[in-house]
C-alpha cells in the first residue's frame, strides 16, 4: 500500500502524519485535522468564530467516511 500523508496540527505545530487508511471528507466542507496523544485523528469543521461564538455550539458535523481495509464503513459524526 502506498504511503498516504495527511497534514495535521499536533501540539500547535504543523506536521505531516502517515496514514494507512484512505480518508475521504465531504468535499463541500473544510476541516482542521488533528491527532490526539493516543493517535486518534480528529476532523473539526472550520466555521467562522466556531471556537468563540456560542451560536455554533449545536453545529451538525459533516459526514466523514473512513475506510480501513473495508473493515470500517461510513459513519456520521455528530457533536
Amino acid at each position: 500500500m502506498a504511503k498516504k500523508i495527511v497534514r495535521a496540527t499536533k501540539h500547535g505545530d504543523q506536521v505531516e502524519l502517515p496514514v494507512t487508511s484512505e480518508i475521504r471528507i465531504d468535499p463541500d466542507g473544510e476541516f482542521y485535522v488533528s491527532q490526539t496523544n493516543e493517535g486518534d485523528i480528529i476532523f473539526t469543521p472550520i466555521h467562522r468564530d466556531i471556537f468563540s461564538n456560542p451560536a455554533y455550539d449545536d453545529i451538525d458535523f459533516a459526514q466523514t467516511e473512513v475506510d480501513i481495509g473495508g473493515l470500517i464503513g461510513s459513519e456520521k459524526l455528530d457533536d
